[in-house]
């Protein structure tokens, strides 16, 4: 959320998240979208709103939650939300169908500043913070970045839902020298000739892993912590990206 005034932010929410899908349920409609983003929530709560649940799933419900107690959620002050009573802050507001405000330029961890885009607003209505609220934050820049903890418990975490889609992969190492998605290393229980390939495109047609720039696939056997530089020992970048660019010409 990029702060633009006193009152308003720019929502940059995925084109293929729930929050997106649902803002163009309302253009469509042609109806305001009322928005609480709560921000200071125990570690839990905010975990469970990044969970890769299937579309629809309740993020605070689901029976397999990552936290250990589920925090209490009270109505919003000025829209029709429940938000979790411990957050520090609540921005509550609403997103007008067909407003766009530019955003960015934003400085990515790979030293690439994205392009100014056009995201959706947000008048902030709603509460006021505590005198002592904390606004949490991480330093993105070269890695390996504050995040790195938090994205290695990511990548732990996520693990059994992502064996739930597909089923064949057996452990997977996102190294934080790779910025974690830019590089995902997997190990799966291959059983015939093009199951890697299988594998590759199944992990880019699945929620935030469409975004890893590399995929390496390996054996079943192969200990990817304790020596991920074996997973990459055979890997060739450059000849397999040349493939590719002649497969795309041949299609062409």
């Amino acid at each position: 959320m990029q702060v633009y005034d006193r009152r308003t932010t720019g929502m940059h929410w995925q084109k293929h998240k729930d929050g997106a899908g649902q803002a163009r349920g309302y253009e469509s409609e042609g109806r305001r979208m009322e928005v609480a983003a709560a921000i200071g929530c125990d570690p839990a709560t905010v975990f469970s709103g990044d969970r890769p649940l299937p579309p629809g799933s309740r993020s605070f419900s689901s029976p397999d939650s990552c936290a250990a107690r589920r925090s209490p959620l009270v109505p919003g002050k000025t829209v029709d939300l429940l938000v979790p009573a411990e957050a520090e802050i609540v921005l509550e507001g609403y997103v007008d169908p067909g407003e766009r405000r530019a955003g960015g330029p934003v400085r990515r961890p790979h030293r690439l500043l994205l392009a100014r885009r056009r995201f959706p607003g947000l008048p902030r209505d709603g509460r006021d913070a505590p005198p002592r609220a904390g606004l949490p934050d991480d330093d993105r820049g070269q890695p390996p970045m504050e995040d790195g903890f938090l994205g290695e418990a990511v990548e732990r975490l996520f693990l059994p839902l992502v064996k739930k889609t597909i089923p064949e992969i057996v452990d997977m190492y996102l190294p934080v020298e790779g910025i974690f998605h830019n590089l995902m290393i997997v190990a799966i229980d291959k059983r015939f000739p093009g199951h890697a390939r299988k594998t590759m495109h199944a992990i880019w047609g699945t929620g935030q892993m469409m975004f890893s720039k590399t995929v390496v696939v390996v054996d079943r056997d192969v200990d990817l912590r304790s020596a991920p530089g074996a997973s990459l020992a055979r890997f060739d970048g450059d000849r397999s990206g040349a493939r590719h660019r002649v497969r795309a010409r041949a299609r062409g």
